[in-house]
């Protein structure tokens, strides 16, 4: 209830710096209640409020049914939020139009992924402005069902504090 972007609550996501043992830090809320697959077009909004340092990943959708739980997610990086799919080869749609992720302010990400092992769509807009798109792989496999979507710091290597608020798919 410290921080709300509507209503009188918010998620509140906390990781700790990596250390030499772990694969990396996590911070985060996961459901397996949904379902896509090829030819789907997975659509997903949340309002962010990043306190301090900006974690690598901001949302997963992935499969459960694959080693490593493959999928495809948010990422952050110096030129601002993009997409990878966590499958080799591991392509990364980078930011097309690079906005810095904004520190201390809520800020709105809206995420559209058109399903495709070869032809799919990556489009990714940041308070309104769109900021990557990319054309390529967002499956691993052609028969890939995505049945986890996980939000909040889902991967990051620094110690972060980050609010989630508002979530839609």
């Amino acid at each position: 209830t410290a921080k709300a972007h509507s209503g009188k609550a918010a998620l509140r996501t906390k990781s700790v710096a990596r250390s030499k043992d772990m694969v990396c830090s996590k911070a985060s809320i996961e459901t397996e209640l949904i379902h896509f697959r090829k030819g789907d077009d997975f659509w997903y909004s949340a309002w962010y409020f990043v306190e301090d340092r900006v974690p690598f990943t901001l949302m997963d959708l992935e499969s459960t049914w694959i080693e490593g739980h493959s999928g495809i997610r948010i990422t952050s990086s110096g030129s601002g939020l993009g997409f990878e799919l966590k499958h080799p080869p591991k392509p990364h749609y980078r930011p097309t139009n690079p906005t810095p992720v904004p520190v201390g302010k809520w800020f709105r990400v809206v995420a559209h992924i058109k399903l495709d092992e070869k032809d799919g769509l990556c489009e990714l807009w940041q308070d309104g402005v769109k900021v990557c798109e990319g054309k390529g792989q967002t499956l691993p496999f052609a028969d890939t069902v995505y049945n986890s979507l996980e939000v909040g710091i889902s991967a990051t290597e620094v110690d972060s504090t980050m609010w989630v608020d508002d979530v839609e798919v």
